[in-house]
C-alpha cells in the first residue's frame, strides 16, 4: 500500500461521514425526495472519482505493476457500499442491505483473485 492510496483511504473516509450523515438524513424523512438523494449520490460519486484520480496520478510508476489502479478501484468499492446499505436498512429491507454487502465481498474477492492470478507467485 503506497502512501498515496493510504491518504486517498483516509480521504474517503473523511467525505464518507458528511455523506452518510445527508444521506441519513435524506432517507429518514416521511416523503423521500429521491431528486435529493440522486443530486447527494452524484455529487459524491464526482468527489470520489476526483480524489481517486488526483492521488492515483501522484504514485511512481513502478506502482503500475503491482495493479495499482485495481486496488484503488476496490477502495472506492468500499467506500461507496455503505450508502447503499444505508438506503436498504432504512426503507426497512434487510435483504437489500446483506445484497448491497455480499455483492461488495464478492467484488472484491474476483477482482482480488482474477488480479492475482496473473502475476507469477499467484
Amino acid at each position: 500500500m503506497t502512501p498515496r492510496l493510504k491518504q486517498f483511504t483516509l480521504f474517503g473516509v473523511l467525505l464518507n461521514i458528511p455523506y452518510l450523515g445527508l444521506l441519513w438524513l435524506l432517507l429518514s424523512r416521511h416523503s423521500i425526495d429521491t431528486a435529493s438523494i440522486g443530486a447527494v449520490v452524484i455529487v459524491y460519486v464526482v468527489l470520489l472519482t476526483s480524489i481517486e484520480g488526483y492521488f492515483k496520478c501522484f504514485d511512481p510508476q513502478r506502482s503500475v505493476r503491482y495493479n495499482l489502479s485495481l486496488r484503488y478501484s476496490l477502495i472506492a468499492l468500499l467506500l461507496a457500499t455503505p450508502g447503499i446499505a444505508l438506503w436498504g436498512l432504512q426503507i426497512h429491507n434487510p435483504i437489500l442491505f446483506f445484497l448491497a454487502e455480499a455483492a461488495a465481498v464478492v467484488a472484491i474477492l474476483g477482482a482480488s483473485f482474477v488480479a492475482s492470478r496473473r502475476t507469477i507467485k499467484g
